[in-house]
Order: structure tokens, then sequence, then C-alpha cells
């Protein structure tokens, strides 16, 4: 969910990546090691993939081979990326549960759920996507989420965060919600 995603790896040098470890596209030379970039974490994903299809056993069983120091770097990365998957599932709960548990009749209340969710992906930036959850959940109250929610820490931080990634996937999670409350309906 990053904008760019660049990696520094101490103690490997741009000649590590000809000896037969797949070179990733942006790669550049620093002190005591190189930086890699990634334009997303799909393309970050797809290096890995390469970069581990590649290993061999006696590569795997050496923890101190270029590959598993490239690899270590890569998960850092992509366990930051789940952090932000999980804010914005745990803010779509939030959401979900604010909407659900609210006095009314089921019926109006995925109403109110399909308003937010198809208002959503009109919003351009965080405060869009605010007023579009208000507007749409002002029938059920001040609308009041967990505190500890860090979803609007990425979705506010369009400097390092992509804001249109973070939306779509937000609007997913809330649409797999929906599914759950419409078999709920119907049985």
């Amino acid at each position: 969910m990053r904008n760019n995603i660049l990696i520094e790896i101490r103690d490997v040098t741009i000649n590590d990546f000809s000896g037969g470890v797949p070179s990733p596209e942006f790669l550049e030379e620093m002190d005591g090691g190189v930086r890699i970039l990634f334009n997303d974490i799909t393309e970050l994903k797809q290096y890995q993939d390469s970069l581990l299809a590649g290993n061999t056993e006696d590569a795997v069983e050496d923890s101190n081979t270029v590959t598993q120091r490239i690899n270590t770097e890569l998960q850092k990365s992509l366990d930051d990326n789940q952090v932000v998957l999980d804010s914005i599932k745990a803010y779509a709960k939030a959401l979900f549960q604010f909407v659900t548990k609210r006095e009314g009749h089921r019926q109006d209340k995925l109403i109110i759920l399909d308003e937010m969710i198809s208002g959503m992906p009109e919003s351009s930036n965080n405060w869009e996507l605010e007023n579009t959850i208000k507007e749409a959940a002002y029938e059920l109250g001040t609308m009041v989420l967990n505190h500890n929610l860090t979803f609007s820490t990425y979705a506010h931080n369009d400097v390092d965060y992509n804001f249109d990634q973070i939306r779509n996937q937000l609007v997913k999670d809330l649409t797999d919600l929906r599914t759950g409350l419409v078999n709920t309906i119907k049985s």
C-alpha cells in the first residue's frame, strides 16, 4: 500500500546480482550495500517470488547467503504492508458494526451500508471518504469508533501511502462483511 518501497540491504553488492540472484528493475549501490526500489507491493511480491524460485536447497540451509539477506529485508516490507491491511480490515469491521449494531430494521441497515459502500469509490482523499461515511450513516447518530483504530494514519498520509489502494481495500472488506449480513437477512 506504500507509494514506493525503498529497501536498503547491507552487506550485498551489485556484483552479487550477477551470480544467479535475480536482479530487480531498480537497483543502486550505496555505502555498505544496495538499495532496491519497488513501485508497489505487487512488484515487491513478484520479485520475492522470482528470488525464491531460483533458490536452491544449499542456499536455504546457509543463512548467510545473499538471497537470505535480500529475502529478510523484503519480508520486513511485506510485514509492514500486512499491518496496513489489518488496519483497513479493523476499520471496515468497526464501520460495519457501527451500522449493524444500531436500532432499526435489518433492511434499512443494509440500505445504509450499501449507500456507504457505493459512495466510497468516488472519494479522492481521506476527508472525502470520511464525509461519505458520515453522510451515509447520519441517520444512525454520531459515529463513534474505537480510538485505537490506525486506519486514518495510513489514509491521511498520501505522501507515503497510496490512498486509492487503501480505499479500494476498504470497499472490498466492507463488501465481504456485507455479504454475511445479506446471508443473515435471507435466512
